[in-house]
């Protein structure tokens, strides 16, 4: 049996598929076909010539990252290489240009798998049209564990379908979801966290404080929602949401919520518009009687300020779990110029800032 990888080819992306099998008289392959971080696109005759003349019913492996494919390969082509595989338990497509109606494709190909563990179908131009199919074939796999649909253009509508399908079944194995950089607000995230059963959950770069069309009432009530169900929440040791336009209120909620949590261990809400009153939020959730499960704070890229940075001095006093909150990048040098004086803003002589 062989593994057959053609990945990290810089300049010969072009070279002649059928050669290399006919040179080493390979006849089956068996466990894996790499052709990911090629720099250049797989001719649409070498996926041809993978299906028309390779044993690959047992293939585990298949890595197609970065290569030019789009709907009319997948529907043409891709499909009937895929149809024929029994054994699938990691497949990488992305970095390619899928749309919604590969996606349909990819999602009849699949039917019938049973094994696929990671499934990673990132950065293409999926929108909520798109996992709607998804959400009709993924639960349904009952080995699938981790799954990435991060770049994409996915809204709550998408969110919401593929969570409620989850919802829909009486067990679930997927434990790990990014869905990071797509157009997901909190109410999105809200269905995310309680109907999947999620241990690990990366939504940076969504939509969590940018919805401008939400009134005021709204806003409340999303926020409510959103401390309540991460303080009900049983399954979900890891959740991110940096870049995500989090302000002070928004956060003060979600401390709210953190403090009655008792799963959890890594938050990470960097590179937001996290001010002072949102740092003594989350401080006071650390605090005394607060949340003992949390190890991981991870703030850094905030507009956190010297009183905010004092408030989480005090937590450690309480708080003996908590192992690193990663503040950096809050203070600006102009800050500590501006308020303090240039005296405070400089180093000592062992060239420490001070």
């Amino acid at each position: 049996h062989y593994d057959l990888m053609l990945g990290f080819i810089e300049y010969n992306a072009y070279i002649n598929f059928a050669f290399i099998i006919k040179f080493l008289d390979i006849k089956d392959i068996r466990k894996k076909i790499d052709v990911g971080k090629i720099y250049y696109r797989i001719r649409l005759s070498t996926l041809i010539f993978i299906r028309d003349n390779l044993n690959i019913q047992d293939l585990t492996t298949l890595d197609l990252r970065k290569n030019n494919i789009n709907d009319n390969i997948v529907v043409t082509e891709l499909i009937k290489a895929l149809q024929s595989i029994t054994l699938l338990t990691k497949f990488d497509i992305s970095r390619n240009k899928i749309g919604d109606i590969g996606v349909e494709a990819l999602v009849g190909a699949l039917k019938d798998n049973t094994t696929l563990i990671t499934f990673n179908i990132s950065d293409h131009n999926i929108g909520d049209s798109g996992i709607i199919h998804l959400s009709k074939l993924l639960p349904t796999i009952k080995t699938l564990t981790t799954l990435d649909i991060n770049s994409n253009n996915i809204t709550n509508v998408g969110a919401k379908a593929l969570a409620d399908a989850y919802a829909l079944q009486d067990t679930t194995t997927l434990i790990t979801l990014n869905i990071s950089k797509n157009k997901i607000d909190e109410d999105g995230l809200i269905v995310l966290i309680t109907n999947i059963g999620l241990i690990t959950l990366i939504f940076n770069e969504n939509e969590i404080g940018r919805n401008r069309s939400k009134t005021e009432s709204n806003k409340i009530l999303t926020g409510a929602n959103l401390e309540k169900t991460l303080a009900e929440n049983i399954t979900l040791k890891t959740l991110n949401i940096s870049a995500s336009g989090i302000n002070n209120s928004i956060i003060g909620y979600i401390a709210v919520g953190l403090k009655k949590n008792k799963h959890l261990t890594t938050l990470g809400v960097s590179n937001n518009i996290i001010g002072n009153e949102g740092a003594k939020a989350l401080a006071l959730a650390l605090g005394e009687n607060g949340n003992r499960t949390l190890t991981t704070l991870n703030l850094n890229n905030n507009q956190i300020k010297i009183e905010g940075l004092e408030a989480f001095s005090k937590v450690l006093d309480y708080n003996k779990i908590i192992e690193t909150i990663n503040l950096e990048d809050n203070i600006t040098e102009e800050y500590i110029t501006e308020e303090y004086g240039s005296e405070y803003n400089g180093y000592d002589d062992n060239n420490n800032r001070y």
